[in-house]
């Protein structure tokens, strides 16, 4: 690995240094743009799955149920200071058993936003496994998150080998993992959403 890419993803660690990158590159302006179509959902809360510093709870209104969960805890002690009217809550996502620590009795919106490239298969499956045993009919699952298309351009494509996830993958192989969980899904690919050269892919699910 590039040293000053490595150099780069080891400062990532401290919230201060995630969340001014997150502004620079424009991961907050367009977390918040995705998260204004979800809350036209009829859904009062909202579950952070891989909340990060939580800055998109400056979005959320007060009458939403929010649910924030990351298993790094500088982040998520800098977004209880932030936010001390929202729920947070340290856990390993890819690991089973995190759903069953909160009762939600009502739809929810379930997010992902950049998550699953950092899970493995076996990860991935089991965090949405997990993700959709939380889940009644009425609610729904949205994830977004790099990719790699054969319209990809040389720099997008560099950007996307060079995150912190190393687990990249196709339409074709999120398709394949939402199925063998049991999600019915839609995919969107995306160019010029972030400021640097990124293609993402936004995926919306529903229970089978």
């Amino acid at each position: 690995m590039n040293p000053i890419v490595y150099a780069g993803h080891k400062l990532l660690a401290y919230e201060h240094a995630y969340d001014f990158y997150q502004y620079i590159v424009g991961g907050v302006a367009y977390r918040k743009k995705l998260l204004s179509g979800l809350l036209n959902h009829k859904s009062l809360t909202f579950v952070d799955l891989g909340c990060g510093t939580a800055s998109m709870c400056s979005s959320i209104p007060d009458s939403y149920k929010y649910i924030g969960i990351d298993n790094w805890q500088p982040y998520l002690d800098k977004a209880a200071d932030r936010f001390p009217n929202f729920r947070f809550m340290k856990e390993d996502l890819s690991r089973p058993g995190w759903s069953e620590k909160f009762e939600l009795n009502e739809p929810a919106i379930f997010s992902a936003f950049g998550l699953l490239h950092h899970l493995n298969d076996q990860q991935a499956l089991e965090f949405m496994s997990e993700t959709r045993s939380g889940m009644n009919q009425e609610s729904v699952f949205f994830s977004v998150d790099p990719i790699i298309t054969s319209h990809s351009s040389k720099i997008s494509k560099w950007f996307a080998k060079n995150d912190r996830g190393k687990f990249l993958r196709s339409e074709y192989e999120l398709q394949s993992l939402f199925e063998r969980v049991g999600f019915r899904s839609e995919f969107i690919l995306k160019r010029n959403e972030l400021n640097i050269p990124l293609d993402t892919i936004e995926i919306t699910a529903t229970k089978f």
